[in-house]
């Protein structure tokens, strides 16, 4: 009798610790379930920015380019005006002529 009450009171004490782990188990994977799906939607938060930031850098790039050329194309233009002034001394030589 004694042992049967003992054999009870484990069997009762095992089917509460695996309800108490079965419990906890579930919790867990919910907890966990949760943080990957945190995790999921973060990324996809920091992938769309990367994708932004690369279109970003893609436009200044091409308007980088863009200043450049027409850097070049407005130096070649002052170039070709320098060439085409008259030396100082012709232009002081000017000055003075309509002076007298």
């Amino acid at each position: 009798m004694k042992n049967l009450n003992e054999e009870k009171i484990i069997e009762q004490t095992k089917v509460e610790l695996e309800k108490a782990y079965t419990n906890k188990l579930l919790l867990l994977q919910e907890k966990n379930r949760r943080l990957e799906d945190d995790m999921a939607h973060q990324l996809k938060i920091i992938e769309l920015k990367y994708k932004e930031i690369e279109l970003s850098k893609t436009a200044l790039v091409k308007e980088n380019e863009q200043l450049k050329e027409t850097i070049n194309e407005l130096e070649l233009k002052n170039i070709e005006m320098e060439k085409n002034l008259l030396p100082k001394d012709q232009l002081a030589g000017l000055f003075q002529d309509l002076v007298i």
